[in-house]
């Protein structure tokens, strides 16, 4: 048998089960594990050798656009199909008939479908015949199977069968079924009308069986909260507790962490954090937003913190990018002087030995940022061939441990403060730690996320407490080759729409790393950005 290599996604749903966290995006791209569901389904078709992903869309088709700009996806090309009307599983698969008439056989899959099995072992087993993947499990046990051959579909022709089970949606249509789909006399049918008639005419339609892996149907919210209380045990549970009227996902930012706004009987307005255990600072954010409110230093409150789940009150939906959008200069000076105001009131603060924090910066995790923006961005996305800058790297080190230390909210980017009315309050602060207070400003100010231009970079600069201006700018280069590691480390591991800030951070390092003195940084970021082009630029 030929190798496949073209698998088919069923991607164009309305999602109106999921509302209202399909308001804003279709199912799909619904996060699981703090990344989009179809990401997951994109990573099972590769790993078990995909090389051309074809998807349908209908709702919010342009969101897929954003997700994925290049229609590329890690090594697999990625096709995008629109459909002006909805045309059923059957009809989608007629309507992609340009894209695959030539394949002997293509895997296909609802796009709604949260399946963490082996697919590789499926796509081997298949020798000639459409093959389904089954469950002997589930609640909608339709599937007629005898000797793993389907002789029957929702009992259509009430034929003699073994035992049923249930469809996983999930499939290798052979090339007889694609046949029948190109040809089939309706414009919108489903997959299962042409099942019953392969069943009908005796073509034999074989069964793959896995009851090992977590499989699930994401066609409601409940399904969706059944997901994210596998993930994370306890979830469904208290939101039903809380008695929710009202919950959207917010998909923001790079964590595994999941976030929902929920509008409950209960508490009213809150955001419910569900964290996995995968870093230890999840486990800090409770007692250290106790001990910041109680000093005075503006973040959520936080109602509960059980089984890894946080509840806590709802800072609002604008962010420090979204409210600098529509003001003047005037304006954003304005609200900077408030947000530095609190920032200086962090930095003041004493730690109590009580309090757990992360590891402060030290040689070590200074070193780990160097190497994350070296080995990243500089070699693996650039592809440059240089030697480190190990002596100003050393530099950097040397100078930062010989300052005073003090508390770091250590993320201090424009997303992570929010804005509703005339209050301001700081999220993500759960790496709080103790550091060089230059770091936390320059984060603020040389944001790579925030479109500002050095001219009003330099005037915020100027209304802030700083007594070493080339400190400043060294601290601005450390955390610009920090964030800079971090957009190519996740942009290259399918999350390209962090690709897009890579353009304006190496702006910003070499205005930094040349304000600093720093030659040989500056050095590696003109090759950088002498050979940046419109791949890296409009990614």
């Amino acid at each position: 048998m030929k190798k496949i290599r073209t698998s088919f996604i069923l991607g164009a749903g309305l999602g109106t089960r999921l509302r209202p966290l399909t308001n804003a995006l279709p199912k799909p791209l619904l996060s699981i594990k703090g990344r989009p569901c179809i990401e997951h389904i994109f990573d099972s078709h590769i790993a078990a050798g995909i090389e051309r992903i074809i998807v349908n869309t209908h709702h919010i088709p342009a969101a897929y656009k954003k997700f994925y700009p290049e229609n590329r996806y890690k090594s697999a090309e990625l096709i995008f199909v629109n459909e002006k009307i909805l045309l059923d599983t059957g009809g989608g698969v007629k309507n992609i008939k340009k894209f695959i008439a030539n394949e002997d056989s293509i895997l296909i899959q609802n796009g709604d479908i949260f399946f963490d099995g082996n697919l590789k072992s499926f796509l081997e087993s298949h020798k000639k015949n459409t093959l389904l993947l089954l469950r002997n499990t589930g609640v909608i046990k339709n599937v007629s199977v005898t000797k793993n051959n389907i002789v029957d579909m929702r009992f259509t022709f009430k034929n003699a069968y073994e035992k049923t089970a249930q469809f996983t949606g999930i499939y290798i249509a052979n090339k007889d079924f694609l046949t029948r789909a190109f040809n089939y006399p309706k414009k919108i049918f489903s997959a299962v009308d042409i099942f019953l008639e392969m069943i009908k005419s005796k073509e034999t339609l074989n069964a793959f069986f896995d009851d090992k892996s977590f499989w699930c149907d994401i066609g409601s919210i409940d399904d969706y909260l059944a997901i994210q209380n596998e993930i994370f045990p306890y979830a469904k549970a208290q939101i039903q507790k809380l008695k929710v009227s009202d919950i959207y996902l917010i998909n923001k930012g790079a964590s595994p962490r999941q976030f929902f706004k929920v509008d409950s009987e209960k508490l009213g307005k809150v955001v419910l954090c569900f964290y996995d255990n995968s870093k230890a600072e999840n486990f800090l954010y409770s007692n250290i937003a106790k001990f910041l409110l109680k000093n005075k230093f503006p973040v959520p409150k936080i109602f509960s913190d059980k089984n890894n789940l946080l509840i806590m009150s709802d800072s609002g939906n604008c962010d420090l990018i979204e409210f600098c959008k529509s003001k003047n200069d005037s304006e954003i000076l304005a609200v900077y002087k408030k947000v530095l105001n609190h920032i200086s009131t962090l930095h003041s603060l004493k730690k109590p030995n009580s309090l757990e924090l992360c590891r402060g910066f030290d040689k070590e995790l200074y070193t780990w940022e160097h190497d994350y923006f070296f080995n990243n961005c500089v070699k693996k996305l650039f592809k440059i061939k240089c030697k480190k800058p190990i002596k100003e790297f050393s530099f950097l080190i040397k100078t930062f441990l010989n300052q005073p230390q003090c508390l770091l909210h250590r993320d201090l980017q424009s997303q992570n403060i929010m804005l509703s009315g005339n209050q301001i309050s700081f999220i993500d602060f759960q790496g709080l730690r103790l550091g060089c207070k230059e770091y936390d400003l320059a984060s603020l100010i040389f944001d790579p996320y925030q479109k500002f231009k050095i001219s009003l970079r330099k005037k915020i600069l100027s209304i802030c407490d700083i007594k070493d201006e080339k400190l400043f700018y060294l601290c601005a280069s450390q955390r610009l080759m920090q964030a800079l590691g971090a957009y190519a480390f996740l942009g290259s591991r399918g999350k390209k729409e962090y690709f897009k800030h890579i353009a304006p951070a190496l702006k910003l390092l070499s205005f930094t790393a040349k304000s600093a003195g720093l030659s040989e940084i500056f050095a590696v970021v003109q090759k950088c950005i002498s050979i940046q082009n419109c791949k890296f630029s409009q990614k």
